[in-house]
């Protein structure tokens, strides 16, 4: 996870990011999204009873923070409550820029709408028959492609080959169609060499304000 436990608070990107998500409207169904997180993480998270949304949001985060799949754990439990929209391909942009900021921010947004409602009925599988020499197993929450491609993406790539998450997304075209396909292939194409970590001024941590007394 690119934020550190000492960070102050959670990169702004991603706390915006779940701020514009619908669901979260409904105060239950935030709650609902801690108690599943909790569950997945096996600990407890709660959510700080706030009339404002973004403070119940940014507390979750800060919970969920010293996990160190915290971020991705929370992104599949919002993916479930939220589903397939264009507010559920922020978070994971968010997600992806946090934890793994290797490309810039257009080549994840990119990237993850094009694995937006990509189904892979084996990912598990999937990734291990592409990155089969791999020593590291996918963990239990990369349930999706997109999560499976960030985990990949903190991977080390050998020497002369890609980076591990590129070897992925042209794996995952497999199972694409059409223009989707394409568009997978073209971009593991384009990021075949490996870039620099991109850092943006949104993945700064945001300080957390004093507790209400």
């Amino acid at each position: 996870m690119t934020a550190s436990r000492g960070s102050w608070g959670p990169p702004k990107i991603l706390l915006d990011a779940l701020d514009a998500v619908p669901s979260f409207e409904e105060p239950a169904l935030l709650h609902e999204c801690a108690r599943q997180v909790s569950r997945a993480l096996g600990a407890t998270i709660a959510v700080q009873d706030s009339s404002r949304r973004r403070i119940a949001l940014l507390f979750l985060l800060k919970e969920v923070m010293p996990y160190p799949d915290g971020f991705q754990v929370l992104g599949t439990v919002v993916s479930a409550l939220e589903g397939e929209t264009r507010h559920m391909a922020r978070v994971r942009t968010a997600i992806a820029l946090a934890e793994v900021p290797v490309f810039p921010p257009h080549s994840w947004e990119r990237l993850m709408a094009l694995l937006s409602g990509l189904e892979v009925l084996d990912v598990v599988g999937a990734f291990q028959e592409a990155l089969g020499r791999h020593p590291d197993p996918l963990p239990p929450h990369c349930t999706e492609p997109w999560s499976a491609v960030l985990h990949a993406a903190t991977l080390n790539a050998r020497p002369g080959e890609p980076l591990p998450c590129v070897l992925l997304v042209e794996f995952f075209a497999r199972h694409a169609k059409g223009q989707q396909q394409q568009e997978l292939l073209d971009w593991a194409l384009e990021h075949r060499l490996r870039p620099e970590s991109y850092v943006d001024d949104a993945c700064t941590p945001v300080t957390p304000p004093p507790p209400v007394s």
